[in-house]
């Protein structure tokens, strides 16, 4: 949306295009010391980040580890709920995704690597009715 009022959560989709031959580990890898992705949050206070709604990993046996491991391949998309504060005044703030990843293919493990997402967001009395690319949220179950 372009506009989000106080007290409402703000759903964002992070979409995810791996390399063909790649994976990066699920949010519970299901092997511990595998570097988990993750999404944080910053930004000013009050403002926090809510449910991560992931797809469901890919379970793929590792060769170096020769163990099950949850991972994700190809294009996904993450669906992050940001809750706005009740108090949050009118006017534009700077939301910061960090996304922490680390590549894998079946002989290869790259260095970890972040990622920050900067997100312009308008708070406002009334929350707009148009919802940037409605066709994304609807299929993550989000109207």
């Amino acid at each position: 949306r372009s506009a989000v009022k106080p007290g409402d959560t703000l759903h964002v989709a992070v979409r995810f295009v791996i390399d063909e031959t790649w994976h990066i580990y699920a949010p519970d890898p299901g092997v511990e010391n595998l570097l988990p992705t993750t999404i944080a949050l910053s930004g000013p206070a009050g403002y926090t980040l809510g449910d991560i709604r992931w797809p469901k990993p890919h379970v793929m046996t590792d060769a170096a580890l020769k163990q099950k491991i949850n991972v994700f391949d190809g294009t996904m998309t993450a669906l992050v709920s940001v809750s706005i504060p009740a108090a949050a005044e009118s006017g534009d703030v700077t939301l910061k995704l960090a996304i922490r990843t680390q590549a894998c293919d079946d002989s290869k493990y790259l260095a970890p690597e972040q990622h920050t997402l900067e997100l312009k967001v308008t708070i406002a009395a009334e929350q707009s009715g148009d919802r940037r690319h409605a066709e994304v949220f609807k299929a993550l179950g989000v109207e």
